[in-house]
């Protein structure tokens, strides 16, 4: 019984060790993507995100809108301030000290990431079920020095 109980907790944090590379993964294929403006069409984006019915009105004309807003402001940043260099990092693996300068108003951070450049974090990125729901720099609201993030979905 005893390895039987070792069995599925290691199984348990094998799944989980998986699942949050596959997000990590998809984060940054999408980064990447938005940082090449690769994306054509809502198909494309689609693969990445969960999109309420709003925003896919008129094959996603919104949803792209929102997309190309990102990929525009990203890599005005990317270029001014990071020489083109970025990571992802997800919630549980980033410096604490980042947080002085952002500090997000989200419940589950299990599901959050965050694209860091020159030691800033510079947008959040948060994914459910491997799609992201969130990830908008210019988009966010602050209010009383706190970012809420915009759901996508």
């Amino acid at each position: 019984m005893k390895h039987l109980m070792t069995m599925i907790l290691l199984s348990s944090v094998s799944l989980s060790f998986c699942q949050s590379q596959v997000e990590l993964k998809r984060v940054e294929d999408f980064m990447q993507i938005i940082t090449e403006n690769e994306f054509t069409d809502i198909q494309e984006l689609s693969k990445f995100l969960i999109l309420n019915d709003s925003l896919m009105q008129e094959n996603g004309k919104l949803a792209l809108q929102m997309a190309r807003h990102f990929a525009n402001s990203w890599n005005d940043h990317l270029k001014r301030y990071c020489d083109g260099k970025y990571h992802i990092v997800h919630h549980n693996d980033i410096n604490s000290q980042l947080f002085d300068d952002y500090k997000l108003q989200y419940d589950h951070f299990e599901d959050v990431y965050y694209a860091v450049c020159d030691d800033k974090i510079f947008t959040s990125v948060i994914v459910k079920k491997v799609k992201i729901i969130s990830f908008f720099p210019g988009l966010i609201k602050h209010v009383d020095n706190y970012a809420y993030p915009i759901m996508l979905n």
